[in-house]
Order: structure tokens, then sequence, then C-alpha cells
């Protein structure tokens, strides 16, 4: 009779053991979180930093930016890259074609690539909402968070795309208006201070666990082991409680 006991309980703690494990494998890979450094550019004084988190199962990815020295102003702002290919945030002298000491939304795309998502506050994000600036975010308050639903194409590719944040208010006035350097290249409506890039960074996956000091190479617990790590330790697991089980028939 005690045999028996032992046994159900060996056999009740080795599937509990298996099954918390293989949960743990599949919450790994399910999601991949990516972060950026948003980086001033047309010497505008913003910047920000970037967590997007993409479900891998839906292609839903839940993006927050926190971003500071911007004008209280609408800023569109969008996910940029070549698929399949290399991009980059630029320099003002990579891209100045004519030479007026701006880059230029169509002079950055030579180096950042298209629009492959607008990060709007509500409605489409798609680019053909790349000027819908009613539905941007002013950054009064300094975040923006949202969800969205992304293709496969560009799921499959983040790592390879950049954040683009526009609004660079350049007479330091607090508002978007043409000054000395007139109306926008994409919008006649809009002045160029509104369209102009302000800040870009890439967006750049993170690896899963931490890295342990001075080991050279990544210490993996818990949810942060890798789905190979896991099966690994659940071989462990089962040949150890295996090693019980036979005790336990045996006596």
């Amino acid at each position: 009779m005690r045999s028996t006991s032992r046994l159900a309980a060996i056999v009740a703690i080795v599937a509990l053991t298996v099954g918390v494990l293989a949960t743990g494998a599949l919450a790994q890979s399910d999601t991949v979180t990516f972060r950026g450094q948003i980086n001033s550019l047309n010497d505008s004084a913003a910047s920000a930093n970037a967590t997007a988190t993409l479900d891998e199962s839906t292609n839903q990815l839940n993006v927050r930016i926190n971003g500071q020295g911007f004008v209280a102003a609408p800023h569109a702002q969008h996910i940029h890259g070549v698929q399949s290919g290399q991009s980059t945030c630029p320099t003002v002298g990579q891209v100045d074609e004519d030479g007026d000491g701006f880059a230029s939304t169509p002079e950055g795309q030579t180096t950042y690539g298209p629009i492959q998502a607008s990060l709007t506050t509500e409605g489409d994000t798609s680019p053909d909402s790349a000027l819908a600036v009613e539905r941007f975010p002013t950054y009064e308050t300094g975040t923006y968070s949202r969800t969205i639903q992304l293709s496969q194409d560009v799921a499959s590719e983040l790592d390879r795309l950049h954040i683009v944040m526009h609004g660079n208010d350049v007479n330091g006035n607090g508002e978007y208006d043409a000054g000395d350097i007139g109306m926008s290249p994409l919008n006649e409506e809009l002045p160029f201070e509104a369209t102009m890039p302000a800040a870009c960074g890439t967006l750049t996956a993170q690896a899963a666990g931490g890295v342990q000091t001075g080991a050279g190479g990544t210490a993996e617990t818990g949810a942060g082991m890798t789905p190979l790590a896991l099966l690994a330790a659940g071989g462990l697991a089962v040949g150890g409680f295996g090693f019980g089980l036979r005790r336990a028939v045996n006596r």
C-alpha cells in the first residue's frame, strides 16, 4: 500500500513538473520585445525611448514611447524601413540634397525607407494615415501607448525597421508655421516644420533572459529560459523522478 501511494505521488509530481515547463516554453515563444533609442534629428530638442512588444501569434504590436523636448503640437510618427533590406537613420549632411540645412521627409526616406505603419492615437494605422495630423499625439504628457495590428511582412522584420517622429519648431515660437522655411514638400497646406523629421531610432530585438556578469553567456531561469533549456530541465526532472519511481516499485 505504501509503495502504491508513493508511486501515485511521484507520477503526479512528474506530470505537474512537465506541464509547468511546457507552459513556460510556450509563453517564451509567444512574444518578442524590441527597444529603440530615438535620437534628435534636424537639431531638434526632441528625443524619446520606445518599447514595442510583438505577439507573434497575432502580429499585434504594443508600442510605448516616452518622449521629451517636443513642442506641444501634433507629432506624426511612423514605423519606417525597407523590407528585406537595410535602412538607417540619417544625418542632415547625408541627405540634404537641396542645401537648405534640413533633412526633409522625402530626403530622410532615402536612408530610413518608406512608411510601414502609422503610430496614430486612434483609427487606421496604415501608411494611408501618414499625415492624419489630428490623430497623432502632442506629447504634452510625454507618453504614447497603443496596440496596433501589423501585417506578417512587417512583423517578421521589425528589427530592420525604425521609428521616425516628425514636427520641429525651428523658430522656437511654440507652434508650426511657415517662418523662413516655407511649406511642407509633402502637403502644401502644412508648414515644413510640421512634417520635418525631428527624431529617429532603430528597433532592436531584446534577447530572452539576462546576461550573467563575468560568465560570458546568458543566465536563463524561469520564464527567461529558452524552450530548449526548458526541455532539457524537464528531461533532468523526469529522469530524477524516474529513479525515485524505480526505487518505490522495487521496495
